[in-house]
Formats: C-alpha cells, structure tokens, sequence
C-alpha cells in the first residue's frame, strides 16, 4: 500500500484550497489527473483512523456526514476565544493537534464567509489586516491632520506612536492614500507647505512697492526679458531675498493673484 501520502491535516490544507464545494467536484477534479500524487483521490479509506471526519470536513463546505452542522459563528468564535491564541499560526497548530471538536471548522473563513471579519476577529486579539482596515477620506483626514499643527514627518510618528489617533486614521498615509490617487507630498498632507508659500509670500514687498525697485534691477543688470531675469534670479538669490522680491515675479505679481493678496 502507498505509503508516501501527505498527513491528514496538510492534505486537507490542500484541498480546502480548491474551493470545492460538493463529492462530485471532488470526483471530477480526481478524474482530471490534476490530483498531486500524494493526495488520496479516496480520503475516507486513506485517513479512516487518522482524523476523518466527513467530505464536508476535507472539502471545508461545512457540511458533516453525521448530519450535523458546524457550531454557528457566534458560538465558535465564542469557544475559539476561550482558547487564548494569539495568531493564525498558533491556531493551525490548534487544528492540528486533534484537540478540535468536530462541529468547529478548521477553515472557519469559508464556513462564516457571510460573518468572517478575519483571523483578529475570530481568536479575539482585535488584530486587522491593513487591507481589510477602513480608513476616513483623504480629504477629512487631511483636516483632522493638519489641526494638530504637525511640522513635519517625525511629529506625525511621535503622534502615531502616542495612543491618541483615532482607528481610521492610517499611521502610513502616503501608502494607503498614494493607491487611492489623492496623496501628493506630506507637506501638502500635514499643511506645512501652505503655511510656508504663505509666509512667504507675505514677505514680499508688495507690486507697488516692487516696481521702482525691479526696474532699477533691471537697468543696473540689463534684464531685458524673462529669460534675463531667470539667468539673473538663479544667480542672485541672496539679493532678492534682501530685497524681498520673488525670483518668479511673474507669478507672484500676477494681476489675478496681487489683487488677492491685497485685498486680504
């Protein structure tokens, strides 16, 4: 007789992973030579003393040959919390042991799919994979963010790390945001590149007060277009900043965006 066929609990392992719901799928997956050859196409003679339960058992559609039915999800999560595990490892070990009573599944995410809510969930550590986790709008968590007065990326881990963000609040935002297509920079996420432009901008003289002051520039340095004042701004930004002038006057002096500023 062969005696190289996986143990019961792997080649169940195995074969809950095909997604099978009844024999006859079974049957017809063994006809189609797709069967590794350490799994029995007739696991209830194979396995008959080690740990057979029922098709419903090795296929993991819950359904029992004694005609019974799994425990409801209530009532196994309830007794699988009484157990004290702490991860999906230490629960396969559980499962393997022989210790399980038969009316609780070994793939409860398939039995319960209606209720399944996770491994965290079911053992009771309240543990929740980042991609099952639901998180706030980019734009409330923006404003949430950025009325803490964060200045910058080692503030919002020290804020992380404190105990005091809310759940849907994601510790990794430029992750979880970036594959949402609203996360730009984390200035723009904590707010310190508006206050700065903003600062900035108000240090400027304003465009009255700026005209005799560029026209004298540009007759003592001979700007004569944009692309002298370019030359002109890159290698002079010491003096601009002494001036307080914009090295894209252009955009700051805008008739659109002056009238703005001066309005405010």
């Amino acid at each position: 007789m062969k005696s190289n066929w996986l143990p019961f609990q792997e080649a169940k392992i195995f074969v809950h992973k095909l997604n099978f719901k009844t024999g006859a799928e079974w049957q017809k997956y063994c006809k189609s030579k797709k069967r590794p050859s350490n799994i029995p196409s007739h696991p209830e003679r194979i396995y008959k003393d080690k740990g057979w339960i029922g098709f419903g058992d090795w296929l993991g559609s819950g359904k029992l040959t004694n005609g019974k039915k799994f425990s409801s999800f209530k009532d196994a999560r309830e007794f699988v919390q009484s157990l004290g595990l702490k991860s999906k490892t230490g629960w396969d070990t559980y499962c393997k042991s022989g210790n399980k009573p038969e009316d609780i599944p070994r793939a409860p995410e398939k039995t319960y799919k209606k209720e399944w809510k996770g491994q965290g969930d079911w053992l009771g550590t309240g543990n929740v994979k980042p991609s099952d986790k639901q998180f706030c709008s980019f734009e409330s968590a923006k404003e949430f963010v950025q009325s803490l007065g964060l200045k910058n990326v080692v503030e919002w881990k020290t804020y992380c790390k404190s105990g005091n963000k809310p759940a849907d609040l994601p510790s990794n935002p430029n992750n979880i945001y970036k594959k949402q297509g609203t996360w730009i920079t984390w200035g723009d996420f904590l707010g310190t590149n508006r206050i700065s432009v903003k600062i900035k901008f108000d240090s400027f003289l304003s465009a009255k007060e700026a005209k005799p002051v560029l026209k004298k520039l540009f007759k003592e340095y001979g700007i004569k277009n944009s692309l002298d004042w370019k030359k002109f701004a890159k290698t002079h930004g010491k003096l601009l900043d002494e001036l307080h002038l914009p090295s894209d006057v252009l955009s700051i002096y805008s008739k659109e965006r002056f009238e703005k500023r001066e309005k405010q």
